[in-house]
């Protein structure tokens, strides 16, 4: 789950909330001699639910997704990358069209305790053919909290402030946060047999 919060406007000077969205990413393989290299792939939906002073809230967002996440040395850094190709829907209706294909990037340091450093890079090019010169830039330094639900299963909140850099931008500067749970289908089907 991820929300950007005030995100400012450039162009207006207006802050806001952003829209708000929801992605799944199932495990393709793994590969343990490498560094416990895993391949995953899945789908992002964006849901209208933003203000309109930022520009937010005029479409959904369907964006099929792919990426790998690798442990690097003994557990120390974690390196997550994938690519997005978004397709966004009017909320007033009509057909949909790929609007920007999309690249993320984040390095994680694990030390002691359950707060650790993140740096993370986006990048975002436009593929409508009116703005094809277009690209987004973005970077967000902040820091992953690993906290246990009811359950006692962990999940992460990642948190900080996105400033994007070029001169496509819209905004300025966000401040992201993300939730992550890792949830294993295998898991799922054992406690519905067990019920």
């Amino acid at each position: 789950m991820k929300l950007a919060v005030a995100p400012v406007n450039t162009s207006t000077g207006s802050s806001g909330l952003s829209d708000f969205s929801l992605a799944g990413k199932f495990q393709l393989t793994r590969a343990e001699n490498t560094g416990g290299l895993i391949v995953g792939a899945g789908l992002e939906f964006g849901l209208p639910s933003g203000e309109a002073q930022i520009g937010a809230g005029e479409e959904y967002v369907a964006a099929p997704l792919a990426g790998f996440d690798w442990t690097i040395g003994t557990g120390t850094f974690k390196l997550q990358s994938q690519a997005e190709f978004e397709f966004v829907f009017p909320r007033s209706g009509g057909d949909g069209e790929l609007e920007a294909i999309e690249w993320n990037s984040a390095l994680s340091f694990f030390g002691a305790g359950r707060v650790v450093p993140l740096i993370e890079m986006n990048a975002a090019f436009e593929a409508l053919q009116e703005a094809r010169s277009a690209t987004i830039l973005a970077v967000t330094p902040g820091a992953v909290i690993s906290l246990k639900d009811v359950a006692g299963k962990s999940f992460d909140v990642a948190a900080g402030p996105q400033i994007f850099v070029g001169s496509d931008r819209e905004v300025d500067v966000a401040f992201l946060v993300s939730l992550r749970h890792h949830w294993s289908l295998e898991s799922a089907f054992d406690s519905l047999g067990r019920r």
